[in-house]
């Protein structure tokens, strides 16, 4: 195989001038990193996925059952919530063990350091693990919170009330905290503080790049069928 060979020398010139250039030039130059990154993160993420199928499935069946009481039903699947919660939170500790080694990796990227994806990996999951595992328990206890008291109430005040509350107010400050423990050394609860400096600081840019999180998330509360 032929290797390809630049028209011209490297030279400082070539380097990038402004974050900007910096960008497309990780892109165009490291895209077997972003590849591995993306497969990592899939990976430490099928156990949620996992979840969330056998809940729509669980529910699906219920649903379709005959000769049971509305009663019944209403019980069996209030019973499959509880436990998709549960393996929710589980899931979301899980996801947070394998971004904690991830943002070591991106931190390399931003810095435009070489990378040794095994030992950074492993590396960040020492430096930011008991931060994200902190994160994570507060991102999964309020989720399921949040969609139990969906479930149990009528009034759609009190139902909306809880997810409303995390989606303003917690997970803003949640996903700040995750960037700030990939470059400062700091006590979580310091983070989480810091964070919400910044989210009141700077709350107009944070909402509109918060609001691609959002919607991401709220695709998965479309009902199942309407992917079939």
């Amino acid at each position: 195989m032929a290797r390809k060979v630049a028209s011209k020398d490297f030279n400082k010139n070539s380097l990038p001038r402004n974050r900007k250039e910096q960008f497309f030039d990780i892109v165009k130059n490291r895209q077997m990193e972003f590849f591995k990154v993306g497969a990592l993160l899939l990976l430490f993420f099928i156990p949620f996925l996992v979840s969330i199928i056998i809940k729509d499935v669980s529910i699906l069946s219920i649903t379709s059952m005959e000769s049971v009481t509305e009663e019944e039903i209403a019980s069996m699947i209030f019973s499959t919530n509880i436990i998709y919660n549960a393996m929710m939170f589980v899931s979301i500790i899980i996801f947070s063990i394998g971004l904690a080694g991830i943002i070591k990796i991106f931190k390399e990227l931003i810095y435009s350091e070489p990378i040794f994806f095994k030992e950074d990996f492993f590396q960040g999951i020492k430096e930011n693990i008991k931060s994200l595992i902190v994160i994570s328990v507060i991102v999964g206890l309020l989720t399921a919170i949040s969609n139990i008291t969906y479930i149990i109430f009528d009034n759609i005040v009190l139902r909306v009330l809880p997810t409303a509350i995390n989606f303003a107010l917690i997970f803003p400050a949640c996903l700040i905290a995750i960037f700030l423990t990939s470059i400062y050394n700091n006590k979580v609860f310091v983070t989480i503080k810091t964070s919400y400096a910044l989210y009141i600081r700077y709350f107009p840019q944070i909402l509109l790049s918060y609001v691609l999180v959002i919607l991401m998330v709220f695709l998965k509360l479309l009902p199942i069928e309407y992917f079939f």
